[in-house]
């Protein structure tokens, strides 16, 4: 299969660069093992139909369980790279490492705006912190040198009048929004662990290598080459069953009958996953009734979180 250029690509290509924002100071250690650790790491390459599927998914589980699920997941690989867009109007490409360690999950994050200034494509973003994701239930934040770039700006702007802090928040702000963006990526690729043990709910793709970065900047600095491939992964059969049916779709042009709907996380317009309690949809009132459902093909029974 062709190579095409990936979100991936430029996360390097921005760590190679001597301007990136991660390579402050003179202090190159923390970029150089980033950019170590994704060229040395399987990449997975979601298609659009393929989030819809996980955010499906993971719709259905409590806001305990949802949680729960990104420890405890089997992961392909001990450590792999996830890249996505999110679908809205102003769609945000996440790119991660995720990564199983001794306590938890750990996620490495960065991110981009897909529609900037003149139609063009934004810069690459990187996470203030790193996210774990505790075995036991607990968060851990790890910065990153993006905090030191954000605590310049606050000096700055508190010596000199400078509102340029106000664009980006508080502290507590930043470390709740690097949860958010965290939470997403690795609840998307915990699902998709699961979805990928049961054949043809997607299709794996493998593509001969990514794009080539400066190799020898990288053999200079005393960096490995060593470069996995890419692996797209697109809406199989049973996965295309799954979404096509009535109550993901709402064929149905008719108003349904007020019903509960338990909590659930869905996905927001600004790309983050939100848990929603559970509430009353349609018309009229509850009423309780038993309805008996034909179960649906034995093939989506291994759907079980």
């Amino acid at each position: 299969m062709k190579n095409r250029e990936t979100f991936r690509h430029a996360v390097l290509q921005d760590l190679s660069c001597e301007h990136s924002l991660l390579r402050m100071n003179e202090k190159h250690e923390f970029a150089d093992d980033l950019r170590q650790s994704i060229m040395e790491s399987p990449a997975f390459i979601l298609d659009d139909s393929v989030t819809e599927l996980t955010d499906s998914l993971a719709s259905m589980l409590s806001k305990e369980e949802f949680f729960r699920s990104i420890p405890e997941a089997r992961l392909p690989f001990e450590r792999q790279w996830c890249e996505f867009k999110t679908r809205d109007n102003d769609p945000i490409t996440f790119g991660g490492i995720v990564e199983r360690v001794d306590d938890g999950i750990r996620v490495r994050l960065a991110m981009r705006t897909e529609r900037a200034a003149k139609g063009r494509k934004g810069g690459v973003l990187h996470s203030e912190a790193d996210i774990l994701f505790k075995n036991d239930g607990d968060v851990v934040y790890s910065e990153t040198p993006i905090e030191s770039f954000f605590a310049i700006i606050e000096d700055y702007s508190d010596g000199n009048g400078y509102k340029g802090s106000d664009d980006i928040g508080t502290l507590d702000e930043r470390k709740s929004d690097a949860f958010d963006f965290a939470l997403r990526l690795a609840g998307t690729m915990a699902v998709l662990a699961k979805v990928m043990e049961k054949r043809g709910t997607v299709d794996v793709l493998p593509e001969a290598k990514i794009f080539p970065i400066d190799r020898k900047s990288v053999e200079k600095k005393g960096g490995s080459t060593l470069s996995r491939g890419v692996t797209r992964v697109k809406l199989g059969k049973l996965g295309k069953q799954h979404l096509a049916t009535p109550e993901l779709k709402g064929t149905s042009g008719k108003k349904r009958a007020a019903h509960w709907v338990r909590g659930h996380m869905f996905l927001a317009r600004n790309g983050k996953l939100t848990y929603r309690r559970p509430h009353i949809r349609g018309l009229g009132e509850v009423k309780q009734s038993v309805r008996a459902v034909e179960a649906p093909a034995a093939e989506m029974d291994s759907f079980e979180m």
